[in-house]
């Protein structure tokens, strides 16, 4: 449950941000053209030390098809993180994520 709503609060986190290049932190959205939602998106997220991590949401289901799925939100979406890039740092964990995003933006992130 808990990488259930981490995964949702970073997605979150970083769609705030939107696409940025600054010195130590280069967000990308990476969302296909052909989405079977418009709320659907994925991002991608490089840091200076190495790092680099997708974060999306993909629309899953229908409400009414929730119990046939796992860790999908009632809304039908399902939110994920991703951090096993070769050439980069792969020992990234989804707190470490947050630490970055909360270091290099204005976010609150609770």
């Amino acid at each position: 449950m808990k990488n259930k709503i981490d995964a949702k609060r970073l997605y979150e986190a970083v769609e705030a941000m939107g696409d940025i290049l600054n010195g130590s932190l280069h967000i990308l959205e990476t969302s296909e053209e052909f989405k079977h939602d418009d709320r659907e998106g994925k991002f991608r997220v490089y840091h200076k030390d190495g790092y680099c991590f997708d974060v999306e949401k993909e629309y899953i289901c229908d409400d009414y098809e929730l119990s046939q799925f796992q860790d999908v939100w009632p809304d039908g979406f399902y939110y994920s993180f991703y951090a096993e890039w070769e050439g980069f740092n792969n020992n990234l964990t989804i707190d470490d994520a947050f630490k970055i995003i909360q270091k290099n933006s204005h976010l609150s992130i609770n």
